[in-house]
């Protein structure tokens, strides 16, 4: 392979997606997961190895000049552990080694604005990069990436978030999930506005269905009238309150956030995705 290996921490889905499609594209990978059964799925795989944690991750890529890692875990908080905790990506570290930490989860911008700070003091890079598409946008290479990070750490991403879509470079650490909360605010409210406007057209007795049909067909652009599959609610209902927390520190009256924050959160923890607030 003409590509040097790289480290892929979480197995979720988007990370599944996210290791096959580098595998895809030439990358020999080393990956972890939390959960062994995620683990065991690529026990065969002939381009892609686990390790039990991330230090046994940037153990098995020791060697080179430089090692990368993308991050695809759920929340901040793992984010964190994933670098700095126990067995964590420091632990296996060698000394003299230079790190660069691609991070594909959505985190609160402090908290990326905190690990770049934090790994830089170390010498190594850290670019926030999180990514909308989900996993068929990783599985081929589509998806929309919103980078944040210095410069030159943007340039040393760009070879593995090329292979993985395309890249908006948004600013200085913290910018990329700046944008990307913005995006899922974006995506909520359309949501919520489907709804509503639904429930309009059967309080007014048009038949939602049709209404729908009709509003696909004139509104085709609209990812929320598709048929793009679920959209967990509990996702929206983290990136909108990461939202409503940004405008609040900036002083920025945020009526449309506040009220679909609102909505998503009252729905969430119900076992349903946002299709249930289409026909409700």
């Amino acid at each position: 392979m003409n590509n040097p290996p790289v480290g892929v921490i979480g197995l979720g889905a988007m990370g599944h997606a996210v290791a096959e499609r580098l595998c895809y594209q030439g990358v020999s990978v080393v990956a972890t997961s939390h959960d062994a059964g995620s683990r065991q799925k690529f026990a065969h795989h002939p381009s892609i190895s686990t390790r039990p944690n991330p230090a046994g991750v940037v153990s098995e890529l020791a060697g080179g000049e430089g090692m990368t890692v993308l991050v695809c875990v759920p929340a901040g908080e793992r984010v964190t552990d994933v670098v700095f905790g126990p067995d964590g990506l420091l632990d296996g570290l060698p000394r003299d080694a230079e790190l660069l930490v691609i991070d594909l989860s959505v985190v609160a911008p402090t908290v990326a604005t905190e690990m770049a700070a934090a790994l830089g003091a170390r010498g190594h890079r850290y670019v926030d990069a999180p990514a909308a598409g989900g996993p068929a946008g990783a599985s081929t290479g589509t998806l929309s990436i919103m980078a944040g990070g210095e410069p030159e750490d943007i340039d040393a991403a760009m070879p593995w978030l090329n292979l993985l879509g395309r890249v908006s470079r948004c600013g200085p650490p913290g910018a990329g999930q700046v944008v990307g909360v913005c995006h899922q605010v974006l995506v909520a409210s359309g949501i919520m506005a489907v709804a509503e406007v639904l429930a309009l057209a059967e309080r007014s007795g048009v038949d939602p269905e049709v209404a729908r049909s009709a509003l696909i067909q004139g509104y085709q652009s609209s990812g929320a009238s598709r048929e793009s599959g679920p959209q967990g609610l509990e996702s929206l209902a983290r990136d909108v309150g990461i939202a409503q927390r940004l405008a609040a520190r900036a002083g920025l009256p945020s009526p449309i956030v506040d009220a679909t924050n609102a909505v998503v959160r009252r729905l969430t923890g119900l076992d349903i995705d946002h299709a249930a607030a289409q026909v409700n």
